[in-house]
């Protein structure tokens, strides 16, 4: 009776804080922010339902912007202006749909990164920067085999016993027919990838190639519209609804091979929970002693999972509560040293667990869903904050080491948040950080991190996805925010403020953009230059690298008092998939230079200095480089010189010759 009570207040409490909030918001003052649309770009006739990735495809020196429109179309823009880039741009994906962001994989092992996109019916495919099919090389998620006709059974289905009612999986035997199998008992589940996937070093064997996607097994019905279409299932249209089921699945990406197929849920589409797996997976270390990470996800059942890197649910795992949504946030926010998990339900409760699915802390929001979380010091006191927009409008802002609501907000907008937020920094130091969130009312709103002002924005679209904030225009000031829209339209937004470090210098936060909606992963914090790693100015300019090595200078940056001495910092090198350095370890944050191998072959390419923590959280920095290329040309030219010098000789010697030196074939017309 206690509890209910409780409840009752608490629900009571939000709605007192609703008002006020809300009455305190439609007064607040206008940010003044400078913000004008550079350029727009029309890239399908079809929504955006994935974020885009920021990334410089070409190794041109210049970043560019890869999108996947829900239907068929795979464009690559420059970020500068955002004109398709050269090649067969946009790329037609013909009967595809994609609710999966692109992200970047070299999986030729060429030291050239391609484009990987991940359709909705689980095939994986990749492009080359032209625009074209690397062949031999797409991955298809093997089908779920359910037992026919398990809802019949009474038997409650449960994460203990949910194999009992799947048919091991073997990478060997691969069916990919929807619909009943050979064997009577057994329905072949279609696979569905709603979510994007992470490419990680799961096992932490210093090589990035374990490939983790959230799967929904169902029927689609809009496939079996026609009575030809349906008879070929063997199933008739009552029963599809009667197979819905959620998992995680393991590739390795150097194998191709699959290596787990993790069955989580296993219900009807029509249940009250269904057993869907709508968001991506977070794949970090827990326990950060430097070991496998763990893959944590919630389902649309209620159960939050913690996986081991070889399958196995977690001891304590999973926690039942109710419908989760939003990808699970994953950071030490609570000052003991330790990871912690923000989860949000879809009754407006976020929760706070500790590694082992401990209730640290408990709040509750307003709405009846959530795109997630983001996480910063938006108050600027030195703690970490929680940042959650809801579906009615309101984006509020949680102390991370208590879950209390901070003073000033929630932040009432009146208008649907169907995206997450972004976090940056618009305006110099020491102006506050910037929560950015596009809404479903044609408006971008920007609150300053302080609460005490919101900036609207008229873009007159519509968006369900978050903002990118990169700098796509280095020839401007600040950083420019990439909208994607629900008619297929890219526009990018030019901030005019320059942000500089007080010290006459510019700052790490004007480089610390967010180029995809996770960006190395599991990232979920703006660290506002406090954490990260920067590869100098001078050596990203050495554009031309020639001889066996090079110097590769970097900070270390990480400027939390609480953990110096106490972290480990594994620094790797690459070219695409090849590890110029393999990783070296430090102890504490400073300047740094390494000598790395050049790759053997002469390339113009990305390097990735990528910096990985105890807890498996990575950073990047990068920049285009030609490794050895004049060379190659020189060694051309050095070869094309004898060969010119001979033929010289000889027409001095000889003259020109009277008659052909070469036999010649003459065709006969008459044959």
């Amino acid at each position: 009776m206690g509890k209910y009570f409780g409840r009752i207040f608490r629900s009571i409490f939000i709605a007192f804080i609703l008002l006020s909030q809300s009455e305190d918001s439609h007064g607040k003052e206008k940010c003044h922010y400078d913000i004008d649309i550079a350029w727009t770009s029309e890239v399908s006739n079809s929504l955006l339902a994935s974020p885009a990735l920021v990334a410089d495809i070409d190794a041109d020196d210049s970043v560019d912007i890869i999108t996947a429109a829900f239907t068929e179309e795979v464009a690559v823009l420059q970020g500068s202006n955002g004109q398709f880039l050269s090649g067969s741009w946009p790329a037609n994906m013909q009967d595809n749909s994609f609710h999966a962001s692109p992200l970047l994989y070299d999986i030729d092992k060429d030291g050239r990164s391609e484009i990987m996109v991940c359709t909705s019916d689980g095939e994986v495919m990749f492009l080359d920067n032209q625009g074209h099919m690397l062949q031999g090389t797409s991955l298809k998620v093997p089908h779920l085999v359910a037992m026919y006709v398990m809802f019949e059974r009474d038997v409650e289905i449960t994460p203990s016993n949910i194999n009992m009612f799947i048919k091991p999986f073997s990478p060997k035997v691969q069916d990919y027919r929807a619909g009943r199998t050979s064997d009577s008992l057994y329905v072949n589940v279609p696979p569905h990838v709603l979510a994007t996937p992470v490419i990680a070093d799961l096992n932490r064997d210093g090589v990035t190639e374990e490939l983790i996607l959230p799967v929904s097994y169902y029927f689609d019905k809009e496939m079996y519209r026609s009575d030809e279409d349906l008879a070929s299932v063997g199933l008739p249209l009552s029963e599809l609804d009667n197979y819905l089921a959620g998992g995680i699945v393991v590739y390795n990406l150097t194998s191709r091979q699959p290596i787990h197929q993790i069955n989580l849920e296993l219900t009807m589409v029509n249940d009250a929970y269904p057993g869907y797996v709508l968001f991506t997976p977070t794949v970090v270390d827990l326990e950060g002693d430097g070991g496998p990470l763990e893959m944590i996800v919630g389902t649309s059942a209620g159960r939050l999972y913690v996986i081991n890197h070889n399958g196995k649910i977690r001891q304590g795992f999973p926690v039942a509560i109710a419908p989760m949504h939003g990808q699970i946030t994953v950071e030490e926010i609570t000052g003991d040293g330790r990871l912690d998990l923000v989860v949000i339900d879809t009754s407006g409760n976020v929760m706070c667990f500790d590694n082992r699915g401990n209730v640290q802390w408990e709040a509750e929001i307003s709405g009846s869903s959530s795109p997630g979380s983001r996480v910063a010091d938006v108050n600027q006191d030195g703690h970490l904050d929680v940042v959650i927009p809801t579906n009615n409008g309101y984006v509020w802002a949680l102390q991370g080491n208590t879950g209390k609501v901070l003073p000033g907000w929630p932040i009432a907008l009146s208008c649907k948040l169907l995206a997450n937020v972004v976090i940056a920094r618009l305006k110099p130091k020491p102006n506050p950080l910037d929560v950015i969130v596009p809404s479903y009312d044609h408006h971008l709103y920007v609150i300053s991190g302080d609460g005490q002002c919101v900036e609207v924005i008229e873009v007159d679209e519509r968006s369900l996805v978050p903002i990118i904030a990169a700098d796509l225009m280095p020839t401007t000031p600040g950083l420019e925010l990439l909208l994607g829209t629900n008619d297929g339209t890219v526009m990018c937004l030019r901030t005019q403020e320059e942000v500089h470090d007080g010290k006459g210098g510019v700052a790490m936060g004007d480089v610390e953009d967010w180029r995809a909606e996770n960006p190395a992963h599991n990232r979920f914090t703006y660290w506002d230059g406090k954490v990260g790693i920067k590869v100098s100015k001078v050596t990203k300019e050495a554009q031309l690298v020639t001889g066996n090595d090079f110097n590769v200078r970097f900070e270390i940056v990480d400027g939390r008092s609480d953990v110096r001495g106490k972290m480990k910092y594994t620094v790797q090198v690459l070219a695409g998939q090849i590890l110029l350095e393999p990783g070296k370890s430090f102890t504490f944050p400073g300047d740094y230079t390494l000598t790395v191998p050049t790759p053997n072959k002469p390339m113009r390419t990305v390097v990735t200095i990528q910096m990985t923590n105890q807890y498996g959280q990575v950073f990047v920095d990068s920049y285009a480089v030609s490794f050895n290329t004049r060379l190659a040309q020189d060694v051309q030219w050095l070869l094309f010189f004898p060969f010119i010098a001979m033929t010289l000789l000889l027409l001095l010697v000889h003259g020109y010759p009277e008659v052909d030196l070469l036999p010649l074939t003459h065709m006969n017309k008459l044959r």
